[in-house]
């Protein structure tokens, strides 16, 4: 077994405790991001950010355009999609297919940080492997992750300001899907770790995905749900180690004395008579998962999304009547200016500059009037999940999509928001009177083996966004409390509406 996995680039659990660490690190989750709080139909404007590298300043700016409806976009399965391997021709990389990471081949890292003559050869080592032209190559060149210090030329920075995930983190993991297109200059590099590359998941995805589109041509919920929960859950059940560094035990009187002399030994609670609790912390513990496979499905689903912005949504909608309002691990909502008359339902109708590249691509992205369920739910495409016609966006995974004909939906991480009793309302004062709202939560605790109900009133909605710089706006003017980037050097008074 262990030579069949060699042969097919399997992945493999990482016996290397530094790798593993590293890995650790590289881990930061999905993208979550707001753009724009305050975007109204038949009020706002469409806003654009600008860098101005003489003036060194951040200028918010309103276009004529006024928005006339929300558009929620949803990628189908984003994470089963990211790690199945199958080939688009819309990835411009190692042909056309995004590889998961097999086993740990080479791993350089700067250890002598004093001895330039050493740190220099690393280094080069290390560069000579990122800017290698193979990288992009299907047969050749190998996955890797690299620890970078680095930056984008000035010049470029009003080219990805106005959707810039990618900054997100100022230190962070790169390879070849960022390097060249958002012109990112590497400084200096630490660490880098070699994989193989495989598509060894590419046929359980392809399974499973038939078997849940059956499932729904069949109308059969349940069987569907379970299908799509199989191959959503695989990320987390598969991909990530959860490290059990206390063993806890059970011991009477004497047990408990002598396993409080180990070394490890950290807390001691009596439970019963001649009874006791011990935990101890143990000198090692297991790592049975390959944390590369959640890296690199984490990595390429970024990539996907990002793929989706540049290479398809600039490049034949007019992004002058566009403007982002939020976005999570797999979904966007956009605020769009399109017709004034047709209603909210217009999608991206009205708003298409390039017509010609727009009907050669739309499918391979989106669904379309009469198409199939397999069509509609394909692999690396995306779904209407809902069209709205104004929504409050005030931090991630905070937000109230109006709408005059259907409820509203609400959005509120870590409050239920059908016992919250928040209501499109509290959203909107929150931007307008720049007020807070708290509402009332009940815990369930367990302490000293009595369990109670405890009350607590917790913020709600601040609409305090601490990722992106968030601009004084004048709502009655219909501007839209943008959000801009922190970008070094530039100090946040610098941050201005024009």
């Amino acid at each position: 077994m262990y030579k069949y996995a060699i042969v097919k680039n399997l992945p493999m659990t990482i016996d290397d405790e530094e790798v593993y660490w590293f890995l650790c690190k590289s881990i930061h989750g999905g993208l979550s991001q707001v753009f724009h709080q305050y975007n109204i139909k038949g009020l706002t404007h469409i806003n654009k950010l600008k860098y101005n590298p003489e003036e060194n300043n951040v200028s918010a700016y309103d276009l004529d355009y006024i928005i006339t409806h929300i558009l929620d976009l949803d990628f189908n399965s984003l994470y089963p999609s990211a790690f199945c391997g199958i080939y688009n021709k819309n990835n411009p990389y190692t042909g056309g297919k995004m590889y998961m990471a097999g086993r740990v081949t080479k791993h350089i890292k700067i250890r002598e940080a004093n001895d330039q003559d050493y740190r220099d050869t690393k280094r080069k080592e290390m560069m000579n492997i990122i800017n290698s032209k193979d990288r992009f190559s299907e047969e050749k060149g190998q996955l890797f992750i690299a620890s970078v210090r680095g930056h984008i030329d000035k010049n470029h920075i009003n080219e990805h300001i106005n959707f810039p995930p990618i900054w997100r983190k100022r230190t962070y993991k790169t390879d070849e899907k960022t390097i060249d297109y958002c012109h990112f200059i590497i400084d200096d590099v630490e660490e880098i770790v070699l994989f193989t590359k495989h598509t060894a998941f590419k046929s359980f995805v392809e399974v499973m995905a038939e078997k849940r589109q059956q499932a729904m041509k069949e109308g059969n919920q349940a069987k569907q749900l379970q299908f799509k929960n199989i191959v959503n859950s695989s990320y987390g059940a598969d991909g990530q180690n959860n490290e059990k560094f206390d063993k806890i035990g059970i011991y009477n009187k004497q047990q408990t004395y002598l396993k409080q002399l180990n070394k490890g030994f950290t807390n001691t609670r009596k439970i019963c008579d001649d009874r006791y609790l011990v935990s101890i912390n143990p000198d090692s513990f297991s790592a049975h998962k390959c944390l590369q496979e959640s890296i690199f499905t984490q990595d390429n689903s970024k990539f996907w999304y990002l793929c989706f912005i540049y290479f398809f949504l600039y490049k034949c909608i007019d992004m002058d009547r566009v403007h982002f309002c939020c976005m999570d691990t797999d979904s966007m909502y956009l605020a769009i200016s399109g017709s004034t008359i047709e209603g909210y339902k217009q999608q991206f109708k009205h708003v298409i500059k390039d017509q010609e590249f727009w009907d050669n691509h739309f499918k391979e992205w989106l669904p379309w009037e009469g198409c199939s369920i397999a069509e509609e739910k394909k692999l690396l495409g995306c779904a209407i999940e809902s069209q709205r016609e104004s929504i409050i966006c005030l931090t991630p995974k905070c937000y109230s999509a109006i709408d005059g004909e259907v409820d509203d939906v609400i959005r509120m991480k870590g409050v239920n928001e059908k016992n919250s009793g928040l209501t499109r309302d509290d959203y909107i004062n929150c931007i307008e009177n720049n007020s807070n709202v708290s509402v009332p939560v009940t815990q369930i605790q367990l302490k000293n083996g009595v369990m109670s109900m405890v009350k607590i009133t917790k913020s709600a909605l601040t609409g305090v966004v601490d990722k992106m710089i968030v601009i004084d706006s004048d709502i009655s003017k219909g501007q839209s409390y943008p959000c801009a980037p922190q970008i070094f050097s530039v100090d946040a008074s610098s941050y201005h509406y024009v």
